[in-house]
């Protein structure tokens, strides 16, 4: 009986034991020092076949161990250790067979992409985004895997699955930079844009659709790396080549872009269409509306070898006098057109002030068929400044002469009404609106001056507190307006503004043309102040066509930093533009203060009159006519 408890109480030591030897994760690494540990000798990679005093894993039984309970119960500390030892050797294995299933069965997703000027089809990856995410959770694990203590056993097989993981992530994220520059370039190259690159592009375009080939062979990510041992220097070297090809494209365009200041609005992509197809009328149309106020495209001949016309988005026609030869660089035609826009509108802006001369001051509608809206305001604000001052230089002047003029200006409001309103063409429709805004305005003005008791000169302030348009016709080829505002006087630039939208003048909008116009006499630009909507930049748009500046306006956020602002200011300074900027207190505090810094060195080359500034490094020129607000 004794010996029975003894024998119970032995087994209730040795379970604990036997729970940690139950084998579920040993290996026969683990039953061999498990053995040996127990003093049971035989491999357990042995079969028993022939009867032995020692066992073997196959045919142990509890009996067996139960024969070593006490050596059992004196390695409890080693058994532990065993069993975790095990359970982590487990988790690992798993781990690694889990790693060598992506890596063989893993697929890159494909798209066929159309190449240019009938170029052979290739196909290209899509899914980026998910395959590195995926490949970098991998390479987490294998490093997650070597900070475990049961890492050593497997050491070299992970060393060796680490290697190649790393390489493939190498590879597979130069050839994601690959392909983004390849489907940029491809486009520029295949149309000859770029042909000092074009040899070095080539040689690149022949190894990249060489790489895409074998991958859309066999699919597998894997099948990156059978191309070759030094795949990822191979793609490194590619990468470094692209960017070579874009380095130069990049210095391409901004040649174009200092020849034709006018090119810093346009974006890369819009800017390599127009030069890669300049000759192609179509593409040239759709990108006139970004380069100029009023041009919302041209009228070509026949041969489409010259531009005959522009044209608003009204339609409003406006012949040119010298067609423009659409030839060589398309910089240098572009160029042209916009010496010639101007040209022709001072051509048209003397004629028009000759017929306006003979009709007593009104236009009949054949003559507001053949000029342009802009060039009709112009030229009756340039006869109304010269009708009051001409009253007010004359000795004899009496109220009742500025009454009658008074008169046939009211007679003028209800003709151009009455037209305006009965008028079923929205062109002609525009063009007597505007006359008949800037009728009232003029009447207003009028008004104010006979209201005055004393005598009035062409000092006062009452006069010299508003708009006044100046023609000085040196020679027929050299037209000049200047437009007045106190002290304050401006050269008319001449670009086309087409048929806007015109601002109905108030008393506001008198004053704050007053503060702008100083502000810009005195060197500086100006800010108008207010709530939203209340008409803020569209005084500002409105005063730059009345002195005929485009007027650019960007609506700035967190998203443009200091170099895209000062390209901004290349372009306006180059071209002499007026930019507006919205929503300017959105920009970043570093930012500001930076931006801060270009305005005051343009704000200082315009009060001096410096002919140029630097800006990004380079030296630009100064066009007299540019602000910012």
């Amino acid at each position: 009986m004794h010996n029975i408890k003894q024998q119970v109480g032995m087994f209730e030591d040795v379970f604990p034991c036997l729970r940690l030897i139950t084998g579920e994760y040993f290996e026969s690494e683990h039953w061999n020092l498990l053995f040996f540990k127990l003093n049971l000798k035989r491999k357990a990679s042995e079969v028993n076949t022939k009867p032995s005093s020692k066992v073997s894993l196959q045919d142990l039984t509890l009996g067996d161990l139960l024969s070593a309970s006490s050596t059992l119960i004196e390695q409890n500390e080693f058994l532990k250790q065993l069993c975790n030892r095990a359970k982590g050797e487990v988790t690992i294995r798993e781990a690694i067979q889990e790693l060598h299933l992506w890596i063989e069965n893993t697929k890159f997703e494909l798209k066929v992409h159309l190449a240019s000027n009938g170029a052979k089809q290739v196909a290209l990856i899509k899914g980026w985004q998910h395959l590195l995410t995926k490949l970098g959770d991998q390479l987490s694990t294998l490093s997650s895997l070597k900070e475990s203590p049961y890492f050593p056993p497997f050491s070299d097989r992970l060393k060796t699955l680490q290697d190649k993981f790393v390489t493939l992530d190498q590879s597979l994220r130069y050839l994601n930079q690959v392909q983004k520059k390849w489907v940029f370039l491809e486009p520029v190259f295949s149309k000859g844009a770029l042909p000092q690159e074009q040899s070095r592009f080539e040689r690149i375009d022949e190894s990249f659709r060489h790489i895409m080939n074998v991958i859309a062979t066999h699919m597998h990510v894997t099948s990156l790396l059978s191309i070759g041992n030094d795949v990822t220097n191979q793609l490194s070297a590619m990468f470094d080549q692209l960017e070579r090809c874009q380095k130069a494209l990049t210095e391409f365009l901004e040649e174009k872009r200092r020849k034709f200041p006018r090119f810093y609005f346009l974006g890369d992509d819009d800017l390599l269409e127009i030069v890669s197809q300049s000759t192609n009328p179509n593409v040239v149309q759709s990108h006139l509306k970004k380069l100029y106020q009023g041009i919302a495209k041209v009228q070509f001949s026949s041969d489409l070898q010259f531009i005959e016309s522009v044209q608003s988005l009204m339609d409003e026609k406006v012949p040119l006098c010298n067609p423009v030869k659409v030839s060589g660089d398309v910089e240098s035609w572009l160029s042209q057109l916009t010496v010639e826009t101007w040209y022709t509108l001072q051509k048209q802006l003397t004629d028009c002030l000759k017929v306006l001369q003979h009709q007593s001051a009104r236009f009949a509608m054949d003559v507001v068929d053949t000029y342009s809206s802009q060039i009709l305001c112009l030229s009756q604000s340039i006869a109304f400044t010269r009708q009051v001052e001409e009253w007010m230089m004359d000795q004899d002047k009496k109220p009742s002469e500025l009454k009658r003029y008074l008169e046939n200006m009211q007679q003028d409001l209800d003709v151009y009404s009455t037209l305006a309103h009965d008028e079923h063409s929205g062109l002609r429709s525009a063009k007597l609106k505007s006359l008949l805004l800037d009728r009232v305005h003029q009447i207003h003005i009028v008004e104010s001056l006979l209201e005055k008791k004393e005598a009035v000169d062409v000092n006062d302030w009452e006069w010299i507190r508003h708009l006044r348009f100046y023609i000085d016709v040196a020679t027929p080829n050299n037209v000049k307006v200047y437009v007045k505002m106190v002290h304050a006087s401006f050269e008319y630039s001449f670009e086309y503004q087409g048929n806007p939208n015109r601002l109905v003048h108030t008393p506001l909008t008198d004053k704050c043309y007053l503060v702008l116009t100083q502000g810009m006499h005195l060197g500086f630009g100006g800010n108008p102040y207010g709530p939203a909507g209340t008409g803020k930049t569209e005084s500002v748009k409105e005063l730059g066509y009345l002195l005929g500046r485009q007027v650019l306006v960007f609506n700035c956020d967190e998203s443009i930093d200091c170099e895209c602002m000062s390209r901004i200011f290349t372009g306006l300074v180059q071209c002499g533009a007026w930019g507006c900027f919205d929503e300017f207190n959105r920009l970043k505090e570093d930012e500001l203060s930076a931006v801060s810094q270009q305005l005051q060195l343009i704000q200082h080359a315009l009060r001096q009159r410096e002919s140029q500034i630097h800006l990004l490094g380079e030296t630009v020129n100064v066009y007299i006519f540019f602000f910012f607000f």
